[in-house]
């Protein structure tokens, strides 16, 4: 019995090495994912010094992360073995348990943001929300079982699972069997030094200010900056985030009059701004016949894989032909890196970094509405998404706007002969465009206002069955991407030719029609980059937030126009470019450019995203610390980070600012006449 007894280990000496074995483990799956993120997904690192840097503050916030775990049940073990020392066995299995399963959320956030770093080149952020919408879970489902290797990850997670319990169970147990602590005081000052080291840890520094996530970018490259914060900590932000971005920075009256002043010149304005500062007149001073507009936002309708076109690598099929015809920006930005988001910024133009149609805000009409707009002149406004209008509640938002009518994928597949849907997130894009074709050749008295929202270039990445296409060159470009599978490589670069061949089918289809080619105006752009297909490279940052914007104008809307589609925009300019060349002095709210305009500046020329802004001068970051970026040349296409900006990126900085301060302003001046009105 005496044997037996000594045998058993001490349970304050075992508690202290359980918690650290949890702490130990869980350090090594965070930088076990940092690794594996750096050197899957970075092409080039420049900077070793910074990247060691990035790792060590990286390494305390994982400390952070995980004692701020730990504390708690720490705490209720010592209350146990203070006051009630004869549940300690039991307190044991405990936390045996609760150290497996924290172990195993380290492991699933790890394989995340893992998976999030090389789709949306950021760490785990705000959009990870959208996909755990539960009007989304069929098709994110479907996704993610097509697009990663679910049943090897389950497989790992459960090896990883079973070797956790091992080592949980066994490796404290050791030295409780050769060490004890008996003497009340000595177990007193053990638990003093470790609630000192635990809480230093969780404060993360010792003698100065607490470490935060301000300090996750350091390096002069921003890849090594996403990778520092972990994945649990990263979903910590982001939940954070979406509260913070649904609000927007108040700005004073002072603030507002000297951004208006430098980006906006000659803005007239009184004592005291309003609404109607931002309130301008078109220049056309003819009438001229009210023309059909078509919007396409097209899903992950990026720019970067444009720059691979060849014959042998057709990534654009029938819309080709129509790029040198008509108007076709590539120094262009979308105004977000979401579907909702840039949607919104673009017909709304307002400043939330989250989608209004999924907040609170989703019922709140907002005075810039281009269908607003469209509406007070005569037309009849339609949205039409190819998937359900339950997503991101389009149905009830863009009703809210001035949208008379709402289609979705049940409408297309009804109306159209033929149609079919996709695996996962809608109907096919030809089927959308045939529908809108259709409505257009409808008899009515009325002119239409059409958004089409097409959904097929998404994961899966798979165009219909039976479309055979052009030509793709996989050895071009699987030395560009951080995916190993052919296949899946081809899938994307297929889908995304199939998306621009079903927009040049229908373009060529309005030509074809001597009625609709002279009164409908086609512009499209994507609602964000092309996700999945390229590496991180720091001297191709810009390509993370640029789109195109293409823009087919009838002979009789191209008068007193210029063609200079190497100007600098985003979405912001879309619908001033063509109210301009439609409505005869008609006063409307603009925080955007012509970009087809005969005395376009320069120096109001700005490609702006949440995150980014660019100009013929160089790029800077929005979020975060202010970095700043130098073109490598006149192509604009790779840029060179700077340390000391010279003063025409200081300029873009400032423009950038002030930009951020019109839009911030306008967007709650809406907010509060509509307060006042209710």
């Amino acid at each position: 019995m005496s044997n037996r007894a000594t045998t058993q280990p001490d349970r304050w000496i075992s508690g202290h090495v359980l918690f650290l074995t949890i702490l130990t483990l869980a350090m090594i799956v965070f930088l076990s994912g940092r690794l594996a993120a750096l050197f899957t997904y970075s092409e080039t690192i420049s900077t070793w010094p910074h990247l060691l840097n990035d790792f060590i503050v990286g390494s305390r916030l994982d400390l952070k992360t995980i004692t701020t775990f730990i504390i708690p049940p720490y705490l209720l073990f010592l209350i146990v073995h203070l006051t009630l020392p004869s549940a300690a066995i039991r307190l044991h299995q405990f936390l045996i348990l609760m150290g497996m399963l924290f172990l195993i959320s380290c492991v699933i956030a790890v394989y995340v943001n893992f998976q999030y770093l090389g789709v949306f080149k950021n760490h785990i952020d705000v959009f990870i929300f959208e996909f755990l919408d539960p009007e989304n879970a069929t098709e994110v489902i479907k996704t993610i079982w097509f697009d990663f290797p679910v049943l090897l990850i389950f497989l790992q997670i459960c090896l990883l699972a079973g070797l956790f319990y091992f080592l949980l169970s066994k490796l404290p147990v050791v030295p409780g069997r050769h060490y004890r602590v008996r003497k009340a005081g000595h177990k007193l000052l053990i638990a003093t030094i470790s609630l000192i080291l635990l809480a230093g840890a969780a404060r993360g520094a010792i003698n100065s200010r607490p470490l935060s996530i301000s300090r996750a970018s350091l390096s002069p490259d921003v890849f090594p900056n996403k990778i520092v914060l972990n994945g649990l900590m990263a979903l910590y932000e982001a939940d954070k985030a979406t509260i913070k971005n649904m609000t927007v920075t108040p700005v004073s009256s002072q603030e507002l009059a000297d951004a208006i002043n430098y980006y906006q010149p000659g803005t007239p304005m009184g004592d005291e701004t309003s609404l109607a500062t931002f309130l301008t007149t078109t220049r056309l001073r003819e009438s001229r016949p009210r023309a059909n507009v078509v919007l396409t936002m097209m899903e992950s309708f990026g720019s970067h894989l444009l720059l691979h076109h060849s014959t042998d690598n057709n990534v654009l099929g029938s819309l080709e032909k129509h790029l040198d015809e008509d108007y076709f920006f590539t120094r262009f930005t979308a105004s977000s890196n979401g579907t909702a988001q840039s949607l919104e910024k673009t017909l709304m133009g307002h400043a939330f970094r989250s989608s209004a149609s999924s907040s609170n805000l989703q019922k709140v009409p907002l005075v810039a509405s281009a269908a607003r707009v469209f509406a007070a002149q005569g037309y009849r406004t339609i949205f039409i998404t190819d998937g359900r209008k339950t997503w991101a509640n389009v149905n009830e938002f863009m009703l809210g706007q001035g949208f008379q009518e709402i289609f979705d994928e049940y409408t297309i597949l009804r109306e159209v002969a033929g149609a079919k849907g996709g695996r996962a997130w809608g109907v096919y894009d030809q089927y959308g465009y045939d529908f809108v074709t259709k409505l257009l050749r409808e008899d009515g008295d009325r002119p239409l206002f059409v958004v089409l929202l097409t959904v097929t270039n998404h994961s899966p990445f798979e165009p219909p069955p039976e479309y055979k296409g052009y030509p793709v060159d996989l050895k071009k470009m699987m030395h560009l991407t951080a995916l190993n599978d052919e296949n899946k490589v081809e899938g994307i670069l297929r889908t995304y030719q199939y998306a621009n061949n079903s927009l040049g089918d229908f373009v060529s289809t309005i030509k074809d029609d001597p009625g609709l080619s002279a009164s409908t105006i086609i512009a499209a752009s994507g609602d964000h980059e092309l996700r999945y297909l390229f590496k991180i490279n720091d001297a191709e940052i810009s390509w993370k937030h640029r789109v195109p914007f293409y823009l087919y104008l009838p002979p009789d809307y191209q008068l007193n126009t210029v063609k200079d589609t190497t100007r600098f925009g985003s979405h912001k300019d879309i619908f001033p470019t063509i109210y301009e060349r439609l409505f005869q002095d008609m006063p409307y709210y603009n925080t955007g450019n012509d970009l087809l305009s005969e005395i376009f500046t320069a120096d109001r020329a700005l490609a702006w995203n949440d995150d980014f802004a660019m100009d013929a001068s160089g790029a800077v970051t929005i979020t975060g610390e202010q970095r700043y970026f130098t073109w490598q040349d006149s192509s604009h296409r790779l840029l060179t980070a700077v340390t000391t900006p010279d003063g025409d990126l200081r300029r873009l900085g400032k423009k950038a600012d002030a930009f951020h301060k019109i839009q911030r302003a306008f967007t709650l001046m809406q907010l509060e006449a509509i307060n006042t009105t209710r």
